[in-house]
C-alpha cells in the first residue's frame, strides 16, 4: 500500500517514540505527542483524515480506548514496508 505523505510521516514519528491520541466530542482531534500522550512531550496535530485512512487500513490500533481521549499503537513493524 502507497503512503502519503502525511500518513508515512505518521508512521514514522510512531516508531521514532511518538503516541497518537484521539480525543472525541464535539470537536474531535488527533495528534501525536512524544513519549506518550499528556506526557508533556512535543505534540503535532494529525489531520482526522489522515489519522482515519491509517485506522481503516488497519496501520494503527487502539492501545488503551477511554473517553474522551484514546490512545492508538502503530500495528506495522520496522520489516513491513509501509
Amino acid at each position: 500500500m502507497k503512503l502519503t505523505p502525511k500518513q508515512q510521516r505518521v508512521v514514522d514519528l510512531m516508531k521514532q517514540g511518538y503516541e497518537l491520541g484521539f480525543s472525541q466530542g464535539l470537536w474531535p482531534r488527533a495528534w501525536l505527542q512524544f513519549g506518550g500522550v499528556g506526557r508533556g512531550g512535543k505534540a503535532e496535530d494529525v489531520h482526522l483524515s489522515t489519522f482515519f485512512a491509517l485506522l481503516k487500513h488497519k496501520l494503527i490500533a487502539i492501545r488503551k480506548e477511554s473517553y474522551p481521549t484514546s490512545t492508538y499503537k502503530l500495528e506495522v513493524s520496522d520489516g513491513d514496508t509501509v
